[in-house]
């Protein structure tokens, strides 16, 4: 299963319900925010920055209401927040808390969704301390007043467990999502695709904690489940089964999980034709197993596939494609075919450069597999520049995944050593976050 992913929800959706309703007589503010939208949609944030402030501007002159006055509000602090401004957007995000509190009360709604708003600004920035008394108080508000299924109520149960797991509140975290679990199964019954959703949170969890065996058997109620309402060729069947083989892949149950992803491989290809990207998802996670179970000429030719899709589908420059090209050098790598794997990984990372700044860390995974491809072949010449640029994007990014870190680090160390440069080596070891 892939990590719940909290901070990229809905940037787009939440400035969608805040176009103007009509344009029949469109004032400058609603003009001003339409422009602004616009440059949101297409990301251009510097440009829907401007026209959100010369809305806000215009709203100031004009004395305009609260209602509109808020819509500017949230426009430009979720700017601010995609552009990482923060410090900008929070003022922003408190301002409009305060008009909602006063307009409708401390337990409407749309106080929940400003309060939500301003922890998950909180939640990017680290600040998890403070984001999580907010998450709590948004819970406690909707599910007081909305459905148990609402997808906001999904939304924020899961942004507090991640700030329950940042803080290292493990047992809090689990308790929340049993607690979720108990509630579907009270108000909806125990076989509501709800439960599904519910069901995979907990298993995710486990996961993340290295739990796998208590997470199969909620995979395994949540693949009945869907299968019971849904059919045995939907795909959402086929997501859980993908799921669950994970599971087993993760425990080291190649045989089990193989026939899941064969079958998860032939309800995407019938739902969607075999060149969708669902497809390539498949054949990827189809041809690790594969390859994990020895079977090295399959799991290359549905690596290839995979490729081909995603280099149809999405253009031959798109990063969806450098993924591809870096699954496929990794398998290369693993064959020991180390030409083939430097060169897919020469092509992904000329991708992720013209995609990404220099210094993104959606770069280090290319930069870091390319680094140690050098190293096998003792081109330790082209690897060490790899090495240092890995470790000056890592930065202070280094706290959010010391294992990473810790990989760069003994690697680099190693090719010093190589190099008869002991003393460099022994620097950089320091940096080392696991000693």
């Amino acid at each position: 299963m892939k990590k719940v992913s909290l901070l990229t929800l809905l940037p787009l959706w939440a400035l969608m319900f805040l176009v103007p309703s009509s344009f029949a007589q469109e004032t400058p503010w609603e003009k001003f925010s339409e422009d602004g939208r616009v440059a949101y949609g297409e990301g251009r944030y510097l440009d829907a920055t401007k026209s959100f402030l010369a809305a806000l501007e215009e709203a100031r002159r004009t004395g305009l209401g609260d209602d509109q006055l808020v819509q500017i509000l949230n426009n430009l602090a979720l700017t601010y927040k995609v552009s990482k401004i923060y410090d900008k957007a929070e003022p922003l995000y408190r301002k409009t808390l305060a008009i909602h509190e006063k307009q409708f009360g401390p337990d409407h709604p749309q106080v929940g969704e400003t309060l939500n708003n301003l922890a998950e600004l909180y939640q990017a920035q680290g600040r998890d301390a403070e984001a999580e008394p907010l998450f709590q108080r948004t819970l406690t508000i909707y599910e007081q007043v909305l459905a148990v299924d609402d997808p906001r109520v999904l939304r924020t149960r899961l942004a507090l467990v991640q700030s329950y797991q940042a803080r290292g509140k493990v047992i809090e975290a689990e308790k929340l999502l049993q607690k979720a679990i108990e509630r579907a199964e009270k108000t909806l019954g125990a076989e509501h695709l709800y439960v599904v959703q519910a069901l995979n949170s907990l298993a995710q969890f486990y996961q993340d904690q290295r739990k796998e065996s208590e997470a199969e058997p909620l995979l395994r109620r949540a693949l009945a489940i869907n299968g019971k309402i849904l059919g045995p060729e939907h795909p959402s069947v086929a997501k859980s089964l993908s799921f669950l083989a994970e599971v087993y892949r993760a425990q080291n149950k190649e045989a089990e999980a193989e026939p899941l992803l064969v079958r998860a491989l032939a309800i995407n290809e019938k739902k969607w034709g075999p060149e969708h990207p669902l497809v390539a998802r498949s054949l990827t996670a189809l041809a690790r197993s594969y390859h994990a179970q020895g079977k090295s000429a399959q799991a290359e030719s549905l690596f290839l596939r995979a490729l081909a899709i995603d280099e149809k589908v999405w253009g031959q420059d798109a990063p969806r494609v450098a993924r591809s090209q870096v699954n496929l050098a990794r398998f290369y790598r693993r064959e020991g075919k180390l030409p083939l794997a430097e060169f897919f990984l020469q092509k992904a990372l000329a991708i992720d450069e013209k995609a990404f700044p220099a210094t993104d860390a959606r770069l280090l995974p290319t930069v870091v597999d390319l680094a140690e491809v050098y190293y096998d072949q003792q081109k330790y010449g082209e690897a060490e520049p790899l090495y240092k640029r890995a470790l000056n994007v890592m930065g202070t990014a280094a706290q959010n995944d010391p294992e990473l870190m810790s990989r760069i680090v003994k690697n680099y160390a190693a090719l010093l050593r190589k190099l008869n440069r002991n003393d460099q080596a022994l620097e950089i070891e320091k940096k080392d976050p696991a000693r």
